[in-house]
């Protein structure tokens, strides 16, 4: 008893500078930012900020012709006729966004983003078995992991938000009573629906399958709530949003995914080619549920499914792939605990190496050109499996033979 107290004394007076070292230096960067609001560049956040402020006006939230006056008056550009391309439904939770200043809200979406990447990152760390102490880890890694840099501070993207619903949903779906919440959770995981097919495939098979009717219901009804709430709003949104998508949609778009490379590969202009990998990833997550539906674990599962879904996409950005954090944590985890530490420094090494080399190269090209990340980091995650698999004689995820 007396070694234990001698230990946690010795401990406390570490651990409280250290987290002292980092809440002054947040405060210090929170400082500067507040400083700096006036002279944020626009970015993505901009569209959102726009759009909520057309439609709290009446206008065409999936439109730039009607915001011309505000983009003059902020000094602002978009490239493209759409302002945003999120569903109808997600429109709702950006509406806030619109009654604030500019500044204000891409300092406010920063904070959120941050908070996000923290929070999930931290429970992530902690679910999969990486130590408390550790935790600092965890919140580094995220932070040199290319996609999250470009979400986060390149972008102000709104893809962390939908790594929160994912750790919400693992959170709480297997929870007593609370699996409503888990529902929930994944509204916020279907703001970009195209990225987690897969995933919502696989959640519905589960949920029927083990009678789980609390998340279903609590997805649907919040869903639901969404699309009234944006109705009221604007009538007319389902015909402004496929007018959109058939202006200036994915069929369009150079992007990242092996469908688009496939429509250049053949010299097609057929948009239907582009389904082809996700075609197969559907056959493969159908086939995936039912082999293992009899033991199926969300935490053990979803790695694997979140690879597969970012790999198949039909379209998809190199920032949507801050999804990928989680497996990636999960990976750090496993080498942490790894007892040759020359294998650790190598592995470190190859990620850190990934992650640079796209950081580097997307100061000056395209984001279309990065097919090779997710791939890449796949298979970073696979040798590390492997490795993980002889050290600690494990047969699945998470699972000891």
């Amino acid at each position: 008893m007396n070694e234990t107290t001698d230990n946690l004394e010795i401990k406390s007076p570490a651990r409280v500078i250290r987290y002292s070292i980092l809440v002054g230096l947040l405060l210090i960067g929170l400082y500067i930012l507040f400083k700096q609001t006036d002279h944020f560049r626009a970015n993505d956040y901009t569209r959102y900020w726009l759009s909520s402020l057309v439609l709290l006006s009446g206008g065409d939230p999936y439109n730039s012709t009607g915001v011309l006056p505000a983009q003059e008056e902020k000094d602002l550009s978009l490239e493209q006729s759409c302002i945003t391309y999120n569903p109808p439904w997600t429109l709702p939770l950006l509406v806030p966004f619109g009654l604030i200043s500019r500044p204000a809200g891409q300092m406010l979406w920063l904070l959120i983003q941050i908070s996000a990447i923290l929070l999930c990152a931290s429970y992530i760390w902690r679910q999969y078995g990486g130590k408390k102490q550790q935790q600092w880890l965890a919140w580094l890694i995220s932070f040199t992991f290319g996609p999250v840099v470009a979400a986060v501070v390149l972008q102000g993207q709104i893809t962390p938000i939908i790594l929160l619903g994912l750790v919400g949903f693992i959170f709480f779906h297997d929870r007593q009573n609370k699996g409503w919440l888990a529902g929930i959770s994944l509204v916020l995981a279907s703001i970009k629906p195209q990225l987690l097919t897969l995933f919502f495939i696989a959640f519905i098979l589960w949920a029927l399958f083990n009678k789980q009717w609390s998340p279903l219901i609590g997805l649907a009804s919040i869903t639901l709530l969404l699309h009234l709430l944006i109705f009221v709003m604007d009538p007319h949104i389902y015909s402004q949003y496929f007018q959109c998508l058939r202006e200036k949609g994915p069929a369009v778009w150079a992007n990242p995914s092996l469908g688009n490379y496939l429509r250049l590969l053949f010299k097609s202009s057929n948009f239907l080619l582009q389904f082809l990998p996700q075609v197969l990833g559907v056959i493969w997550v159908v086939l995936h549920w039912f082999r293992h539906r009899h033991a199926w674990l969300w935490v053990n599962e979803l790695p694997l499914i979140l690879f597969v879904s970012t790999i198949s996409s039909t379209y998809i950005w190199t920032y949507d792939m801050v999804i990928l954090l989680l497996p990636v944590l999960l990976a750090f985890i496993w080498l942490v605990g790894e007892r040759r530490y020359w294998m650790l420094a190598i592995l470190t090494v190859v990620y850190l190496g990934i992650n640079f080399l796209y950081l580097k190269l997307h100061l000056s090209m395209d984001d279309s050109k990065f097919f090779w990340l997710a791939p890449a980091l796949f298979l970073w995650f696979f040798f590390v499996l492997i490795v993980h698999r002889k050290s600690e004689n494990i047969t699945l995820l998470g699972e000891r033979a």
